[in-house]
């Protein structure tokens, strides 16, 4: 049986038909309204072998409830901007424009199956008579929270109503949505701006982030520091993420590591796992923390279980807000189970991006850090920039017709890949149950390791999973002596030069709180190119029956490469895989299990990198001017005494060309970054030529060369003459003549620059 895409879900496609705006106040309230349109044409309604109508889009992003004795309406979850300083009071939805279809028989609420499971039969929906959803259930509000100091309030709502005794469904084509809020009886913290990029997306009223959250987006200008970035990691380990922390500095970052020992001894709270918090919050408030990475796996670094089903999570560190309203150590209820949303008051919104290295040794540390470099600094030449793997096994039954994990990746890179970026797409699939020989048959281990060692920039996979292993058997319900398994000794015996993103539909495998599992293996193998690995911490979970791969963790996988590849943030990896979680947040659970691990900083190459390869400098009235030759590059700049003391930094973002006082300068290092750029870091070490007369032969050597009459305070004023001979300067990157240079009448003068 096919599986339609009308079942998949389109995630990232949110587009409004309408929207408008319509601000008040009263009496230290604010009342906003937004008005979304809708037409049939919008949705899809496709039946079954049993005559059950399912209702899908590829425009909205659509979920069901949970009830399985209820219809499948589908509904819209909303977010919009408050006031910073005002929380959630009421919402009124009013629905208008009845559009209707006649003998419609719905399909009930899909069930959530795990990953990999058989979902079974499809059966006849029963529910009891009567219209669907109640008028409490029609709209309501979900959450609200504080993200980067911006209150974000979300909310479900349907457009459809479905009288089950009458089987008419109505679709209303104008829902309205009258949200008031109220003063906040607390102070809201003031945003730090390490979310700026990220806010405006979430919301629908993104017009009003300007009015209510005046002056958060900084303009361009030159600042001392760049963002933020902390690594917290055991003293043991310290010494191997330094070549890490020194890049990010070279980089123009705020970068710092702490250890646990230090962290432990400084910052208050009722478990080790607080008092990184608390840490990260200073950070945060004080030094503009954007990038966290935590140093370890869970034998080093405390991992956090949240929920009922207490799911290991790296988002308990990345949420730091601590008001009245929110609490700190998400155990507000004091059951000792961290995170539940009804319970706890947590607050599900970031404030820094947070990633985990997964590593025990210093060994496996250095393994980690030596990729990372590699591949920011100087990335294998080649075209496996554009070359992506989808691979995966047949997840549940039947044996037949299309593979729903090759037609989930076929959709997923052709809605949220191809449109933006035209990547080389290789597939390798297990298609099968059964051989003629009625043997279990799928992806062989040793083909499977030698596709992914051709080298892929990025390799998707959906398959079975385990802490350490993947299953590469499709059969789901066969003896484990009859499954084939990609286990982490395999991992550690993977070879590649080229350096490689991994992200996995597979359970378990990213359990970080876990020694052996496969993220650890495949970041810690120094002879492979994975530098990076997302993917769950426990049982992934999709919509099973009809809607089989429509819902779930595959969410967060549309979501993650539309950002990766289309969104503002293009390209940046952390940032990506955090607008991923807070775009699904209200699917908490996968929220918490979809982690990453890998550095939080690193940009993702979509393209073979350019090199700055026209960097000219300059220099007019006592300033160097250093031109990129390419616009909005960012600047990092460190300018050093003799002794090599840094005495000034200066980072400057969105800029062409930088200008430096030739009077700060003793010696000063640039680093150059630009997204699709590798980094370059050069030095300028003018030695100026002021108030001297040349004869003979002879050889001025140096970095950056200038010659004039007054263009230094610390020699005499006067002219540079060549009186006779040959002079030659010869300089690595630049001569510059400055007003007062002279070469007389017969003598010769000749500038030579290093390519």
């Amino acid at each position: 049986m096919k599986t339609s895409n009308l079942l998949l879900k389109a995630r990232g496609c949110l587009f409004l038909i309408a929207a408008t705006f319509l601000p008040f106040f009263v009496f230290a309230q604010t009342t906003e309204t937004i008005t979304f349109t809708f037409s049939m044409s919008d949705f899809t309604f496709e039946t079954d072998a049993q005559g059950q109508v399912h209702i899908a889009s590829d425009k909205y992003d659509l979920v069901f409830g949970e009830d399985l004795a209820k219809p499948a309406i589908p509904y819209r979850t909303v977010s919009m901007l408050a006031k910073p300083a005002e929380v959630y009071s009421n919402v009124l939805f009013t629905y208008s424009g009845a559009v209707k279809k006649s003998n419609v028989r719905l399909a009930s609420n899909p069930e959530q199956i795990e990953v990999g499971a058989d979902p079974g039969p499809v059966v006849l929906a029963s529910y009891p008579n009567g219209t669907y959803p109640s008028s409490s259930e029609r709209g309501y509000f979900l959450m609200q929270g504080l993200m980067d100091g911006h209150r974000i309030l979300n909310f479900k709502f349907s457009p459809f109503l479905y009288n089950a005794t009458t089987r008419e469904l109505t679709l209303y084509t104008t829902v309205t949505m009258r949200v008031t809020t109220k003063v906040a009886s607390y102070d809201v913290p003031e945003s730090k701006g390490s979310m700026n990029g990220l806010i405006p997306r979430l919301v629908e009223n993104a017009e009003k982030e300007k009015a209510y959250y005046p002056g958060t987006i900084p303009s361009v200008g030159t600042y001392e520091w760049g963002p933020g970035y902390l690594i917290i990691c055991p003293e043991e380990l310290r010494e191997a993420f330094e070549p890490l922390r020194q890049w990010k500095m070279e980089k123009g970052l705020y970068a710092r590591t702490r250890t646990l020992e230090d962290i432990y001894s400084a910052y208050e709270g009722e478990t080790e796992a607080i008092k990184i918090k608390r840490c990260i919050q200073d950070y945060y408030l004080h030094n503009g923390l954007k990038y966290v990475l935590l140093g370890g796996n869970g034998a080093k670094v405390p991992v956090v279980y949240c929920g009922s089903s207490e799911i290991p999570s790296d988002w308990f560190y990345a949420c730091l807000d601590d008001s009245e309203e929110f609490s700190f150590d998400w155990n507000a209820d004091e059951d000792e189970l961290l995170g539940e949303v009804s319970t706890d008051k947590i607050d599900l919104y970031p404030e820094v991006v947070v990633s985990r290295a997964p590593m025990e040794t210093l060994d496996e540390v250095e393994a980690f850090v030596n990729k990372t470099l590699a591949y920011e600094q100087n990335p294998p030449q080649g075209d496996w920039y554009n070359d992506i793997l989808f691979t995966g096994v047949r997840l549940g039954e039947p044996d037949e017709g299309l593979n729903p994990t090759e037609e989930t990746s076929q959709y997923l890179y052709e809605n949220y890949i191809e449109p933006s970026f035209p990547a080389d797409m290789q597939t390798l699939f297990g298609n099968k149950f059964f051989d003629n020989k009625n043997e279990p048959t799928c992806l062989d281990v040793e083909e499977f390791q030698a596709k992914i060692q051709e080298g892929f920039h990025i390799i998707h996979l959906i398959a079975h999973g385990d802490r350490d292993k993947f299953c590469l058997s499709a059969k789901t319900g066969d003896k484990p002596e009859g499954r084939e398994y990609y286990t982490i000794t395999h991992a550690m015996q993977m070879k590649s030069d080229v350096p490689c993103l991994f992200v996995a539909l597979s359970c378990w495998t990213n359990d970080f709180g876990y020694s052996k599992n496969m993220s650890r293996y495949l970041l810690k193998n120094p002879n492979n190119g994975v530098f990076a690995y997302i993917g769950t911490t426990r049982s992934s979970w999709v919509s099973g029956s009809n809607h089989v791969y429509s819902d779930g963790i595959i969410r967060f996988h549309y979501s993650l490469f539309h950002e990766l590849y289309g969104g503002e943030n293009i390209g940046k990896l952390g940032l990506s895989y955090t607008m991923s979680k807070v775009d699904n947040i209200d699917d908490v659970n996968h929220a918490y299990m979809f982690n990453m691990c890998g550095d939080p900083e690193t940009q993702l190459y979509l393209s073979v990198p350019k090199q700055f390869a026209h960097i000219n400098i300059s220099f007019s009235e006592g300033k160097f001017l250093v031109d990129a030759g390419v616009d909005s590059c960012t600047f990092a700049v460190r300018y050093t005494r003799a002794s090599g003391v840094i005495y000034k930094r200066e980072y400057r973002e969105n800029v062409r060309a930088y200008e430096i006082s030739s009077g700060e300068i003793e010696s000063c290092e640039i680093t150059l970054m630009h997204d699709d750029y590798i980094p370059r870091t050069f030095t300028i070490n003018p030695e100026y030529i002021q108030n001297v007369a040349y004869s003979g032969t002879v050889n001025v050597f140096g970095d950056v060369i200038v010659a004039g009459r007054a263009i230094t305070d610390k020699k005499p004023v006067g002219d540079v003459i060549i009186q006779s001979g040959k002079t030659t300067f010869s300089a690595e990157k630049s001569v510059i003549l400055a007003p007062g240079f002279e070469v007389k009448k017969g003598a010769s003068f000749e500038a030579k620059i290093k390519k």
